[in-house]
């Protein structure tokens, strides 16, 4: 946010997943959310992202998507034209897995302070 980037937080959560959002300490690095729940889409459907950038005023060109790359979530980022980042901060996938899932990552990053130096490119 310091480098005046916007981001917005896009979840296939339920109803029961969103539900302490409110209070999350993670809600105020985010400049908005999306929730499956909410919206009725869900990842890797184009228009959960294109709603996420129409919340934001970006452009895909001009858009990162950051995941674990469940659901083909980075599939569908990069069919709308984002770039696309796998993290595995918080999880490492099996070889097998790993290796479907990169096909639509543009980056594979291990710590969130790798974003910074993708945001600047």
């Amino acid at each position: 946010k310091e480098k005046g980037l916007k981001l917005c937080l896009v979840s296939n959560a339920d109803i029961i997943d969103k539900k302490y959002w409110p209070v999350s300490p993670l809600k105020d690095y985010f400049d908005d959310a999306i929730f499956s729940c909410d919206a009725g889409i869900v990842k890797p459907d184009k228009a959960i992202y294109q709603l996420a950038m129409e919340k934001l005023g970006v452009d895909a060109a001009d858009s990162l998507f950051i995941g674990d790359g469940s659901s083909d979530e980075l599939a569908g980022a990069k069919a709308v034209g984002m770039t696309t980042v796998l993290t595995e901060f918080m999880t490492v996938k099996d070889k097998a897995t790993k290796e479907k899932i990169t096909k639509s990552a543009d980056f594979v990053i291990t710590d969130f302070k790798e974003i910074l130096n993708i945001a600047d490119r």
